[in-house]
Order: structure tokens, then C-alpha cells, then sequence
């Protein structure tokens, strides 16, 4: 559910640095740590630490300041997404909200029609060991 959203962003994202000539750093994506909003989250400090190590002589942008300004293109070029109730940039990051209800609904609607698979994981073919101690 979320890692569909997570696709559409992530492509959207790609497609707005390679447009402006931005070799983006592979993307790594964290849940939003905030209470009671559900969402994900990146950063552009490698994106942005790559084109200082590029820069002739050291004349590129300090990181961070980089980092936001890469994160304010994308907000600003992302347009909407259905399901995203906000997008912000917070130093350097990119914050993506979702729709608490439409977020629910597919929590609900997934858990429904997985039934007892639902919350299993995929099989990883591997042997695992449980061990217990008291």
C-alpha cells in the first residue's frame, strides 16, 4: 500500500532532478517519526554531498544548504499525488503525508481481502532459528 506511493513519488522525484540536471543519489526511504500522521520520508544530503566532491576546486554549495535547495525544487515541482495530503521540505529533507483516511481505508481494505495472510512477510527461503532463555 504505501510502497506503491512510495513508486509514484519515487519516480516523480526522478524525473524532476533529471530535468534539472541533478544526479540523484539512490533514495532511502524512513517512515515519518511524527505522532498521529502517517507518511515517508528522505533526504537529498548525499545527492547533495556528491555534487560538492564534483565541484571544481571546492566551489560548490555547503551540503546542507544544497540539500534543502534540491528538496524545495521537488516540493515545488511535485504537483499532487492522490493519497499525499501534504508534501514539506524540513532542512534538507523531504516529508511526504498521506491521507489519514485514505491511508485507513487501504489498511482496512488490504487486511480484508488478505484475510489470514495478512502482515505475513514473503518467504525468504532461508532456515531460521528461534531461541529462547530465561
Amino acid at each position: 500500500m504505501t510502497d506503491q506511493l512510495q513508486q509514484i513519488i519515487e519516480a516523480k522525484i526522478k524525473t524532476i532532478c533529471a530535468a534539472q540536471g541533478i544526479l540523484l543519489a539512490p533514495l532511502k526511504w524512513t517512515r515519518i517519526p511524527f505522532s498521529g500522521e502517517w507518511g515517508i520520508s528522505t533526504s537529498f544530503f548525499q545527492t547533495a554531498a556528491d555534487e560538492a566532491r564534483a565541484a571544481e576546486g571546492g566551489a560548490g554549495k555547503p551540503v546542507p544548504l544544497r540539500a534543502q535547495e534540491i528538496a524545495n525544487q521537488v516540493r515545488d515541482q511535485m504537483g499532487s499525488v492522490e493519497g499525499v495530503s501534504r508534501v514539506e521540505t524540513v532542512k534538507g529533507y523531504l516529508n511526504v503525508c498521506f491521507e489519514t483516511s485514505a491511508y485507513a481505508r487501504r489498511v482496512v481494505d488490504e487486511a480484508l481481502a488478505s484475510r489470514a495472510d495478512f502482515g505475513r512477510g514473503a518467504a525468504k527461503g532461508q532456515r531460521l532459528m528461534v531461541e529462547f532463555s530465561q
